[in-house]
């Protein structure tokens, strides 16, 4: 099913229910068992499950049958809930507050709802997951992951994103990212919780100190021997009608200058290595003229 549809039924306790009914007519994103992506859908559908099968409403199931006997009593669902709290206002990258609360409405607190939480309620929520083996079926394999660098994860079990060092999960809501990250042969399991920009770079800096020890993939980029790339063979003026490029190297690294017809001068414009400069000028159709 697609897995984006958001509907905002209201704040009574009927809906979850009532958004769950207007599923009926959401169409399917591709055929079942030929991709993998997150669904807001499905999980806004388990979550009436649990509605239909407890009695209860999804706020209060979780509460009851979670959060309070786990012992998370910094843990809520509902705005006026949090209020008890000292809660951490999101953030955007420049540092202003942002301008709502959460962009999600109540019928979807099960797939993202504002579940606020303290770092310590959420490592007591893995401890929970490596205390009993009732739990460890959730983290079997069931679907590999095609582009682990996007998703950050070799695979995804029920709910938990796999590693081949363990499992974990990240959230994001309005202006606030959270990360997990949980080694079962360690019993080690850390958590972050931000309220700014700059998050992902922060978690990426502080989990590799925090799990030393532990073979974390290294973050996605260029090969080493892509700084060795040598421009002296893209150096030179290229041209086409009514445009002519000149492209030359300081210190390995390229520059352009663009002159349109009209004559205004474009400002030269940085590369990084690999940045293929031969392949784009000619590919628009210039030809070089002079080096």
């Amino acid at each position: 099913m697609s897995g984006d549809f958001t509907l905002d039924t209201g704040r009574g306790d009927d809906c979850v229910a009532r958004c769950v009914e207007a599923c009926a007519t959401v169409g399917q994103d591709f055929p079942p068992g030929t991709a993998i992506s997150c669904s807001s859908t499905g999980y806004n559908i388990l979550g009436r499950i649990v509605e239909v099968l407890t009695g209860q409403t999804w706020d209060d199931a979780l509460r009851d049958r979670l959060l309070t006997p786990l012992g998370l009593t910094g843990s809520a669902t509902l705005p006026e809930d949090v209020l008890r709290f000292p809660a951490a206002m999101g953030h955007t990258d420049s540092g202003e507050p942002m301008p709502a609360w959460t962009l999600i409405p109540r019928s979807g607190g099960p797939y993202g709802g504002v579940l606020c939480s303290t770092a310590g309620d959420v490592v007591r929520f893995a401890r929970m997951h490596l205390a009993s083996a009732e739990f460890s079926a959730m983290r079997r394999h069931e679907v590999d992951v095609p582009d682990k660098w996007t998703v950050s994860s070799d695979g995804w079990g029920l709910g938990w994103a796999l590693y081949d060092w363990g499992f974990g999960r990240d959230g994001a809501a309005t202006g606030q990212c959270s990360y997990l990250r949980v080694v079962p042969e360690a019993g080690v399991a850390v958590v972050l919780l931000t309220n700014g920009g700059g998050a992902r770079q922060l978690y990426s800096d502080l989990f590799r100190v925090l799990l030393a020890g532990v073979t974390v993939p290294a973050p996605f980029a260029p090969p080493p021997e892509a700084s060795t790339v040598d421009f002296e063979a893209h150096v030179g003026v290229y041209q086409r009608e009514g445009v002519r490029i000149t492209v030359s190297e300081k210190d390995g690294v390229p520059h352009l200058r663009v002159h349109r017809r009209h004559g205004a001068l474009l400002p030269a414009a940085g590369g990084g290595p690999g940045s293929g400069l031969r392949r784009r000028v000619r590919r628009q159709g210039h030809r070089r003229v002079q080096r």
